[in-house]
C-alpha cells in the first residue's frame, strides 16, 4: 500500500484503523509501484463473482474501487438528453449551464472571470463531529476561526 501507516494526526494508526485499510474499507485504492489502482475499469476492478453472491452487493474491495467503477459504468460520455431531471437536480442544471457557458465565452475569447480570482479556489471539504448541541456555527469557529467557515477573504 502507499501510505505510512500513520493517521493524519501522526499517530500510528489503531487496529481497528488498520484493518479497515487493509481490507478495502477506506477512501483509498491499493495501487501498485506506479501508483495505478490495482483493481480498475482495465481489469474489471477484481469482481469476485462469488463474493458478489454471497458477501458483497458489488463483489468489488475497496469504496474508492466501487466508487469508481459505478462512475465508469455510466460510459466515457453520458447521453444527457436522455436524462429526466427533478427539481432536486437545480444544482446540476445550474453548474452545467454554467460550466457551458464560461466553455463558450473561452471559445470566443473571453478569459472565465474566476481565472483571475485565486481566492476563489482556497474552498476545501471537510468534515467534523461535533458534540450533541453544538451548532454549525459553533463548529466552523473553532475549526477555521470563522462561523461560516470562511479561511480566506478576497482582496
Amino acid at each position: 500500500m502507499g501510505w505510512d501507516g500513520l493517521g493524519l494526526d501522526g499517530r500510528p494508526l489503531n487496529e481497528e484503523e488498520l484493518f479497515r485499510y487493509t481490507s478495502g474499507r477506506s477512501v483509498h485504492a491499493d495501487v501498485d509501484a506506479d501508483y495505478v489502482p490495482l483493481r480498475r475499469r482495465a481489469n474489471d476492478y477484481l469482481i469476485d463473482r462469488e463474493a458478489q453472491k454471497t458477501q458483497s452487493f458489488t463483489g468489488i474491495t475497496g469504496l474508492s474501487e466501487q466508487d469508481a467503477c459505478v462512475q465508469d459504468s455510466q460510459g466515457r460520455i453520458a447521453d444527457r438528453t436522455r436524462e429526466t431531471l427533478t427539481p432536486s437536480d437545480e444544482g446540476v442544471v445550474r453548474f452545467r449551464k454554467l460550466i457551458m457557458g464560461l466553455a463558450r465565452d473561452l471559445a470566443n475569447g473571453k478569459q472565465p472571470d474566476a481565472a483571475g480570482k485565486p481566492c476563489a479556489y482556497t474552498t476545501r471539504s471537510g468534515g467534523a463531529i461535533a458534540a450533541e448541541g453544538i451548532g454549525l456555527a459553533d463548529v466552523m469557529q473553532a475549526r477555521f476561526g470563522d462561523p461560516r467557515g470562511v479561511i480566506a477573504k478576497a482582496p
